[in-house]
């Protein structure tokens, strides 16, 4: 469909530029803006002092209704959060100019805003949406921009560079290559120093990557001397930590702590903090190489504070990998395991799930863009040939009819694709926040069971009774962490194809209810919480999974445990036969939930976002126990207000359709 629609806006244009052109000349499809207009808006943007004044220049443009000076206004303000380390803030004005950009069909801004969106989606280690954003750019500019223009070459060189930079990280070092000499070739063209210190400081770290030390060396030194004859402070204090880099892997690291030391003087210079951060992880990583903790652990700290402020995953996972590498060698293991923990949370959070299908898609999405910009340039001289005065009148009303056309087309797709991209935010979010509640519920048990187990071996001569008490905490914890792994696990396979396996049979289910409710009571009188089972018959002989009900009614009966007060709480469970099905209610008296809340409650990953939910939650218990329901045929529900607790209740048919085991 998507391909569909492709084809025939191309099509709509070209008919479109044909027709627009026998009445008006020639379509310029650049945002109708001349070549100085934009200088001189860039020019006035870039002489605002600070942000304050950039947002008062942004809210007399939206009065003015001056769009382009709302689009520039807002890369500026994208282009000065992204340097000051506050890409999320950056990443938030750049939508905003992205979706203006996009309504005015402004190609060369949405280049120019896709390239900054790509930059900071990359420095926060979110490579697959920086390479949406790169190759985006390069359609944009392949397909509609002026070459002869140094500006908009320029932003065509910075795409291709940035896609390099990804086959780079995910070490495809041909294909990086490549492109790195290309983008090389065209900052040649142009005479740019910069571009060129660039793409040779990029080669150079292809080469170091593959092992190729003196190949490295020499683009190292290519960049350098490109950066000094351009002054560039920020690029010489670059070059200085990738000869650092270089002493480093080969073991001389007196030679690699000068340079380090070096690029950090230059690189504090410049007015990108997220630069600052690389020379300084690098000079603790020599410092521990050498045996110097106590620098190492200044660096580090001094790092820390920085990284606090640039999101970036990537120096994130690297600091605590650092500290891991320190602590070790100290001997300090409890800190080393923390510090792993943390680096690998960082790490998982940035890498692909598939690196090579990622690249797979990369390749087709160059191929595709390719296939556009000659699809393109056919168009152009097929608009070229045409003759501008042939049904003049005809034409015209053609010209209506298919801006009509075009315009409910292209509104339906914006709308699809800003829907698409909140999808995608949201799901990020989700993983992150779904990442994060899991790591801290392991991370209480375990700090719990190591704390102990310190202690113990703290005392010399512990009694048995120390001994017992100990060993039960640590036994229980372990419980903790191992119905939680067994509830992702049993989550996941109820999920995936295959399912759990169903194994009825057929008694007593209150019975096997109270016994649940037994093993429940501890940690209900742990928080002083009255648990209690009202039955409406004594007995109910029926077909039931005693494995399911028991993960059912757990989940329940902890999500009422979170929520009750700790002092005065209650939670009633009651049974009662309905209509050939078992009803059973778990009802408590804890902080209960909004409306909206309640909608939700069974999604999984689902977290409140009106704060009345601050309890820590992985986000699967009802899920799971949502789908457990479903599977045995049965409909689950939940009522509750704020302030007067919750109930959720769930029935489950009397007899199964396969026959049953006696209990």
């Amino acid at each position: 469909m998507k391909h569909f629609f492709s084809r025939n806006i191309i099509g709509i244009l070209c008919l479109l530029s044909v027709f627009a052109l026998i009445g008006c000349g020639e379509h310029n499809p650049n945002g109708h803006y001349a070549q100085d207009v934009r200088q001189e808006m860039d020019s006035l943007i870039k002489a605002a002092e600070d942000t304050t004044a950039l947002l008062g220049l942004l809210d007399k443009y939206k009065a003015e209704n001056n769009i382009l000076g709302q689009e520039v206004t807002l890369r500026e303000l994208g282009s000065q959060n992204c340097l000051a380390g506050r890409s999320y803030t950056a990443i938030k004005y750049l939508y905003q100019a992205y979706e203006i950009a996009i309504d005015n069909n402004d190609t060369i801004e949405i280049s120019h805003i896709c390239n900054q969106l790509a930059v900071n989606f990359g420095r926060m280690g979110i490579l697959d949406q920086a390479t949406l954003y790169h190759l985006t750019a390069l359609h944009y500019i392949s397909s509609y921009s002026d070459f002869k223009n140094p500006n908009n070459y320029k932003q065509y060189l910075s795409a291709l560079n940035g896609i390099g930079k990804i086959y780079l990280i995910h070490k495809n070092y041909k294909t990086a290559d490549t492109i790195f000499h290309k983008s090389l070739a065209g900052e040649k063209k142009i005479n740019s120093r910069r571009g060129i210190a660039i793409n040779m400081a990029n080669l150079g770290q292809s080469k170091q990557k593959q092992g190729q030390i003196d190949s490295a060396l020499y683009y190292y030194k290519k960049s350098m001397d490109a950066n000094l004859q351009d002054h560039n402070t920020l690029g010489i204090g670059l070059s200085h930590s990738n000869y650092g880099s270089l002493y480093l892997q080969q073991g001389k690291y007196d030679k690699a702590i000068e340079e380090f030391k070096l690029a950090s003087d230059y690189l504090i210079k410049t007015t990108d903090t997220w630069y600052w951060v690389e020379p300084i992880l690098n000079l603790a990583k020599a410092y521990i190489a050498k045996g110097e903790f106590e620098a190492a652990k200044a660096q580090l700290d001094k790092a820390q504070k920085l990284t606090n402020n640039v999101h970036a995953m990537e120096y994130k996972a690297r600091l605590y990998e650092s500290f891991y590498d320190l602590y070790k060698k100290q001997g300090n293991y409890k800190e080393a395991l923390n510090n792993y923990t943390r680096s690998i949370m960082f790490r998982d959070s940035m890498h692909f799930s598939n690196e090579k299908d990622h690249i797979r898609i990369l390749h087709e999405n160059m191929d595709q863009t390719r296939r556009k910009q000659e699809l393109a340039k056919l168009a152009s001289d097929y608009k070229l040939e045409k003759n501008k005065r042939i049904y003049t009148a005809l034409g015209s009303a053609i010209i209506v009819l298919l801006l009509i056309i075009l315009l409910t087309i292209m509104t339906n797709l914006l709308k699809a694709r800003k829907q698409r991209n909140e999808l995608q935010k949201q799901l990020e979010l989700t993983r992150l926040n779904f990442f994060r509640n899991v790591t801290h519920e392991l991370r209480t048990p375990l700090t719990i069971v190591i704390g102990m187990s310190e202690d113990l071996m703290e005392n010399e001569k512990p009694s048995m009774s120390i001994i017992q008490k100990y060993l039960a905490r640590i036994n229980r914890q372990g419980k903790v962490m191992l119905e939680l792994v067994n509830q992702l696990m049993d989550f996941n396979k109820v999920t995936s194809e295959i399912g759990l396996k169903q194994n009825y049979r057929h008694g007593d289910v209150i019975a096997h209810i109270a016994g649940i409710l037994e093993d429940c009571e501890e940690l209900c009188h742990m928080k002083q919480i009255q648990l209690s089972l009202a039955r409406y018959e004594p007995e109910v002989n029926m077909d039931y999974e005693p494995d399911f009900i028991t993960k059912i009614l757990r989940n329940l009966i902890n999500n009422a445990c979170k929520f009750c007060p700790e002092e005065g709480g209650i939670i009633r469970v009651t049974t009662q036969v309905e209509n050939k099905n078992l009803l059973v209610r778990v009802k408590d008296n804890g902080i209960g939930m909004d409306e909206e809340t309640c909608k939700h409650v069974f999604e999984p990953y689902w977290q409140s976002k009106d704060g009345s939910q601050k309890k820590s939650s992985t986000g699967i218990g009802l899920a799971l126990a949502n789908r457990l329901v479903l599977a045995m045929n049965g409909t689950i529900s939940v009522e509750s207000a704020l302030g007067t607790g919750t109930t959720f209740s769930f029935t489950l048919p009397l007899k199964h359709k396969e026959k049953a085991k006696s209990n």
